[in-house]
C-alpha cells in the first residue's frame, strides 16, 4: 500500500491507520404496539440488547459497533452519506407508516445535530430489484416491494459539502435519532430498521 494511502490518528498518541471502504450500520425493531415514537441508533453496540421487542442480542446482522456511540481508539471515519432499509418482508401501508412521517436527525459531538431532514430524503440504497417480490408468510401472497428511491449501490443521501466528507473522530460522540412527532407508526408487524452510515473506515494496520 502507497505511503499516501495512510492516515495518522488523531488526537495523540497518534497510530498509522489503514483506509477501508466500510460503513458503519446499526438496527433496531419498530413494535407493533407500544407507542414508540423516537429510535436511537449507533448507542447499543455488539452483544447489547436491540430496543425494543422483539428483544435480542444485537450481532453483525444488526450493528458493526464495539462501542457505544464511538468508533474507539484509533478509529477514524469519513462520512460520506446515509441510508436507511426496512426488513423486505414489509407490507406497503407499514412502508408509508415507517418511512413516510418520521424525521432524521444526524447527531455528532456534544448531541449537536449536523442534519435535520425528512425521513423520506433518506434512500434505501441497495435492496432486492424487481416488480414483483413473495412474502414469507405461510400463505404466500405476491406483493409489490417497497423501497426509498432506486434499489441501488450508488444511492444515497449524500452529506459531503463540496465533495469533502465529514471525519468522524475515535473519541467523538454521533447518533441517528429517528423521531415521529406527529405519533408513533405502529405498524401491523414489527418491522427491521437500518441505519447505514457510508463512508471509509480507517482502522489499525
Amino acid at each position: 500500500m502507497a505511503e499516501r494511502d495512510l492516515v495518522y490518528s488523531s488526537p495523540t498518541p497518534q497510530a498509522v491507520l489503514r483506509p477501508l471502504k466500510q460503513p458503519l450500520y446499526d438496527t433496531e425493531n419498530v413494535p407493533s404496539a407500544g407507542g414508540v415514537a423516537q429510535f436511537i441508533f449507533f448507542t447499543r453496540p455488539l452483544g447489547q440488547n436491540l430496543g425494543n421487542a422483539p428483544v435480542a442480542i444485537k450481532t453483525l446482522a444488526d450493528t458493526n459497533m464495539t462501542q457505544a456511540s464511538q468508533l474507539g481508539t484509533p478509529q477514524e471515519f469519513d462520512l460520506y452519506g446515509f441510508n436507511v432499509r426496512l426488513g423486505n418482508v414489509v407490507t406497503l401501508a407499514d412502508f408509508q407508516a415507517v418511512m413516510d412521517q418520521g424525521s432524521f436527525v444526524f447527531n455528532y459531538g456534544q448531541g449537536r445535530p449536523w442534519l435535520r431532514c425528512p425521513l423520506a430524503d433518506i434512500p434505501s440504497g441497495v435492496a432486492p430489484s424487481g416488480a414483483l417480490s413473495i412474502d414469507g408468510a405461510a400463505a404466500q401472497v405476491v406483493h409489490d416491494l417497497p423501497v426509498q428511491g432506486v434499489p441501488s449501490v450508488k444511492e444515497f443521501y449524500n452529506f459531503c459539502v463540496g465533495k469533502k466528507p465529514s471525519r468522524i473522530r475515535s473519541n467523538e460522540n454521533f447518533s441517528v435519532e429517528i423521531n415521529y412527532p406527529n405519533g408513533a407508526p405502529n405498524p401491523a408487524v414489527f418491522v427491521r430498521m437500518q441505519v447505514v452510515l457510508r463512508g471509509i473506515l480507517y482502522t489499525s494496520l
